[in-house]
């Protein structure tokens, strides 16, 4: 069933280490297309995230839902992409980091004041 299917490749994703969990992905997606998986598979992805991007341009004059649709396009095409995959493994490392030194700033700044 399919929805098994997309709660076990969720569940793949999930639990990868971060800074690896797009490449696992690119290199699973390849393995299966060595596999005998058909290249529509492929196309369809590349079209779901070409509609994403075609969806998110006009939204980018609000604040916030144009960043959801540029996500999921990028998802999609990191699991055909090599140098995609990396370039997201490496955005996620670097908004964990810039995510930690925040928060970790903004607890200093608590425990300092009066």
């Amino acid at each position: 069933m399919p929805h098994r299917r997309l709660r076990e490749y969720w569940r793949e994703f999930r639990d990868a280490a971060p800074g690896e969990r797009f490449k696992q992905r690119y290199r699973r997606r390849c393995a299966e297309r060595a596999r005998g998986e058909s290249q529509w598979s492929r196309w369809v992805l590349l079209g779901i995230a070409l509609l994403c991007i075609m969806i998110a341009i006009p939204l980018m004059i609000l604040p916030g839902p144009a960043i959801l649709f540029y996500l999921i396009a990028g998802f999609l095409i990191a699991g055909e992409s090599r140098w995609m995959a990396a370039l997201f493994d490496f955005i996620e490392l670097s908004a964990r980091h810039g995510w930690r030194r925040w928060r970790d700033k903004r607890r200093r700044k608590r425990l300092r004041a009066p």
